[in-house]
């Protein structure tokens, strides 16, 4: 079986911060770097061709977003759910994702190269 990559794009823009770019519920063609936050909700938003790098987002709840062509390079999710949420296309380098809620998430075309998914829930 073949995955497909996230489609790059070298048009990205670069930003630190993540909750004033989610204008009208979407969010695109974004380099995010450097990023901490905790405790946040974030519902019903379109991440689309994104870079995430250095990215923290704990304890949080980033439930029924859609996330596609998207590459995360050292983050850390631990304890956040993506519970209902859709991933198309994802790459997860070198993160942290222990504790992570996924269920009834959908994964499409998604790697985890080198990864810490330990108790995570992926149920269905």
């Amino acid at each position: 079986m073949t995955i497909i990559k996230p489609r790059k794009n070298s048009n990205l823009i670069k930003t630190e911060k993540l909750l004033e770019e989610i204008i009208v519920e979407e969010l695109n063609n974004k380099q995010i770097e450097n990023t901490l936050l905790q405790d946040i909700e974030i519902y019903d938003v379109k991440f689309e061709t994104l870079k995430m790098t250095n990215v923290e987002i704990t304890n949080s709840k980033l439930e029924k977003n859609t996330f596609t062509d998207i590459r995360f390079e050292n983050c850390n999710f631990s304890n956040t759910s993506f519970e209902n949420s859709i991933f198309i296309r994802c790459e997860f380098k070198n993160c942290k994702m222990t504790g992570c809620n996924f269920i009834e998430a959908r994964l499409y075309n998604v790697t985890f190269t080198e990864t810490n998914l330990n108790y995570a829930n992926l149920s269905t």
